[in-house]
């Protein structure tokens, strides 16, 4: 368990290591064990919060929906799922660090954000990445709105700033060893207490 500054809600994230026999899945089964185990990591979240999550609805178009008034958000990748809920929208993104074409430097994000970020490194690659999603997601804007996400200051705790086409969002980042980035994206002041499992 690790705990980001902040003044406002507290929050907490949880996130998961995904079990060794879940390795081999490849396809929808590999996806839908992903999604499960990234939804306890969500009712671990609701659970350590205080708040009763009935469900995980969504829109027609794959938005979650609040659930009797609690905001849910996960995300998984192969060997690390995250999730996380609120009273109030939310967001959650993990990466795993992993080379990328190039091309991906210049469609992420502008000159002078890669300048307020730190440089264009590949570690600032998927902080960038990661925060843009999760407040793309707390947004349900989606990465179609990638194009209208601004990072527009970096905050005293290596945190961003985020402006998109529905206002501003404040992203906490954390690393995860050596090759996982997870960002949580709100508004406002948070408090963000991680737990970390396996």
């Amino acid at each position: 368990m690790r705990s980001g500054k902040g003044a406002g809600a507290t929050l907490h994230p949880v996130v998961l290591s995904v079990p060794h026999s879940h390795a081999g899945l490849r396809g929808r089964a590999g996806v839908e064990a992903l999604s499960a185990i990234a939804r306890q990591a969500v009712l671990q979240s609701a659970s350590v919060s205080g708040l009763a999550l009935d469900g995980f609805p969504k829109d027609g178009a794959g938005v979650p929906l609040p659930s009797r008034g609690v905001y849910w958000s996960l995300s998984h990748k192969p060997g690390k799922v995250a999730g996380v809920v609120a009273s109030f929208p939310v967001g959650i993104d993990l990466e795993k660090i992993r080379p990328v074409h190039t091309g991906l430097y210049r469609r992420l994000a502008a000159d002078r954000e890669w300048e307020l970020a730190g440089g264009r490194h590949l570690s600032t690659l998927f902080k960038i990445w990661t925060a843009k999603e999760a407040a793309l997601k707390a947004s349900g804007l989606g990465l179609a709105g990638l194009s209208q996400c601004r990072i527009r200051e970096v905050t005293p705790d290596a945190g961003f700033i985020l402006e998109d086409g529905s206002g501003r969002w404040n992203v906490i980042l954390d690393t995860i060893g050596a090759d996982f980035v997870v960002a949580l994206a709100a508004r406002g002041e948070i408090n963000v207490i991680w737990h970390l499992e396996g």
